[in-house]
């Protein structure tokens, strides 16, 4: 008997390059063997908004309803361009919630001199919240697994 597909909302915040929303569409499908419905040209929500070394973080808990809302009863992620943070972090790369089957993933800290490392960058970030999005995934300590925890790009 063949397994139901899951259903993943591609939220994309702002304008989203179309390589980025076409390896995360991609990344998802493979990974998770989900059918994937892509949003484009969401309006940022409205959030806390802060300065750290002369840029502008969005706290990265305000995307999750959003995304939620979006995705309905299926489960959403979203990509957003901003820095993101959580109140006891510098930064945050990503956020999942697994009660509303959501997250969000900020390509601002993945960038990188090729493309190919970007969107490598994005697609681990990606996977990596959908598991604590979908599975309610904990942290891993193992530094080759992808549900380990990131302090930086390098990790």
């Amino acid at each position: 008997m063949k397994k139901e597909k899951i259903k993943v909302v591609l939220c994309c915040f702002e304008k989203i390059p179309s390589d980025v929303i076409k390896e995360a569409k991609s990344i998802i499908e493979k990974k998770f063997n989900a059918e994937v419905k892509v949003v484009k040209g969401l309006f940022l929500p409205p959030t806390r908004v802060r300065k750290v070394e002369g840029v502008q973080q969005l706290l990265a808990d305000s995307f999750l309803a959003p995304v939620a809302a979006q995705a309905g009863e299926d489960y959403g992620i979203g990509i957003t361009v901003q820095d993101i943070y959580t109140p006891d972090t510098n930064f945050v790369f990503g956020l999942a919630s697994p009660l509303l089957r959501s997250a969000i993933v900020s390509t601002y800290r993945l960038k990188a001199k090729g493309s190919v490392l970007f969107l490598r960058r994005i697609a681990k970030e990606i996977i990596h919240e959908l598991g604590h999005a979908i599975y309610d995934l904990p942290h891993c300590k193992n530094p080759k697994c992808v549900m380990h925890f990131s302090n930086s790009v390098e990790d």
